[in-house]
């Protein structure tokens, strides 16, 4: 007689899959992000939020290429995470655009000299772009820049060549390639030629050769300086807009994260975090990104949770620390008068004698210039006021940490 077995013995229920495979069916759940590329580094938007002037600077400086076919060269210099490489980018797209209106065939290619940190390397990557076959052994510098030259007058093409971290190649002692590009077309065999782009985060001049200087004219270094926070709002809300739903990434999270970057003027760092902040709240299945999110996505990403200083406070400013974690667990900011009414419940709590607004302001002033707090001039429903914001530590974790302290259950508590 035949046995028949329970039909949901051979049937995979959720707890009986591999743990691994639950986690990545998990994360496949609903998001708060529809577009994960916009928050990546590799993407470029249409429109690059303050980035206007250094626009006009380059049009200035390449109008000779679109009307004349002459060759330009400029040097972009500034922080990480200011735009240059994104804006040689761009520029590179909407040249070859213009320059196709203008008849003139502009073809370009961005190469990372911290990947490609020789003269070969860099040329070969060049000549891989217009010939994915080429070999990439057995030609010598000058054989590689002829057969360079051979390809522009094949396609009349005139070649915008962005050498990113430039400062990597130019180290080298023996480099001899930015002076080659510079004179390529000097013996006047074709017009077609070849623009240099030049980036790096200090300037440049110092690591030029004087042949290769004289090239490089003083008003065509672009400079790019760190972003503001307003700056880094702008740029925030455009990533916002094309990365997430309408509505899960409030306006206090977009001012917190720019607040937190603008220390560094690094919008790069604020997409980091944006990013990150994004992946938490959907780990945490949540249907907006918090402020939490964002100290925590901080925290994560570069670690910046100071126990030692928190550690080496008295006891009167751990208790302050832990009034303004508490009062910070749902919110990205809150006034100094507000501030103090949860600092007087927790010193109540913990024995301590509520300090007057005076003290309590040295107090804020003390933890500010160590870097645990920020405090910024705002306004609320009763006028200017001072508002307090933490960017460094999720509050959640600084109040844990700090009530161990008071408590006495962490090492190095102070008395």
């Amino acid at each position: 007689m035949a046995i028949t077995l329970p039909q949901s013995l051979f049937t995979e229920t959720p707890r009986s899959r591999p743990m691994l495979r639950r986690i990545l069916e998990e994360s496949l759940g609903r998001s708060v992000v529809k577009d994960h590329f916009p928050l990546s580094f590799d993407f470029v938007p249409k429109e690059l939020p303050h980035r206007e002037e250094q626009f006009r600077q380059l049009g200035r400086m390449f109008r000779p290429l679109l009307t004349q076919g002459v060759a330009e060269h400029a040097r972009f210099h500034g922080p990480v995470g200011t735009g240059k490489t994104a804006t040689a980018k761009r520029f590179c797209d909407e040249m070859r655009e213009v320059g196709r209106d203008q008849g003139r065939h502009i073809d370009s290619l961005v190469v990372n000299c911290r990947r490609r940190p020789s003269d070969g390397a860099v040329l070969l990557q060049a000549l891989s772009h217009f010939d994915e076959g080429f070999p990439d052994r057995g030609f010598s510098i000058t054989e590689m820049l002829e057969s360079l030259r051979k390809h522009l007058i094949s396609r009349k093409a005139y070649f915008i060549l962005v050498l990113d971290e430039a400062d990597v190649l130019l180290k080298r002692t023996k480099t001899d390639l930015v002076y080659q590009l510079t004179r390529f077309n000097e013996e006047g065999r074709t017009s077609w030629n070849v623009s240099l782009v030049l980036i790096s985060q200090g300037d440049l001049s110092t690591h030029l050769d004087p042949a290769s200087a004289s090239t490089f004219k003083q008003n065509n270094a672009v400079n790019f300086a760190p972003y503001a926070a307003g700056e880094l709002e702008d740029i925030l809300r455009q990533r916002v807009e094309l990365a997430f739903y309408p509505r899960t990434v409030p306006e206090e999270v977009v001012s917190l994260i720019a607040r937190t970057a603008a220390k560094k003027g690094d919008a790069r760092f604020a997409i980091e975090i944006l990013a990150a902040a994004g992946g938490l709240a959907d780990t945490d299945q949540m249907d907006a990104v918090a402020p939490e999110h964002v100290r925590r996505a901080n925290a994560l990403t570069y670690a910046t949770l100071q126990q030692d200083k928190i550690r080496e406070l008295g006891r009167g400013l751990q208790v302050v620390l832990l009034a303004v974690a508490r009062a910070l667990k749902k919110r990205s900011e809150i006034a100094t008068g507000d501030l103090h009414k949860t600092y007087s419940v927790v010193c109540e709590e913990y024995g301590e004698k509520p300090r007057g607004s005076t003290q309590f302001w040295k107090y804020l002033k003390d933890l500010e210039s160590r870097g645990l707090l920020d405090q910024r001039q705002g306004r609320t429903g009763a006028g200017n006021t001072t508002l307090v914001s933490l960017t460094e530590a999720p509050a959640a974790e600084l109040e844990e940490f700090v009530v161990a302290l008071l408590e006495g259950a962490e090492e190095g508590a102070t008395p």
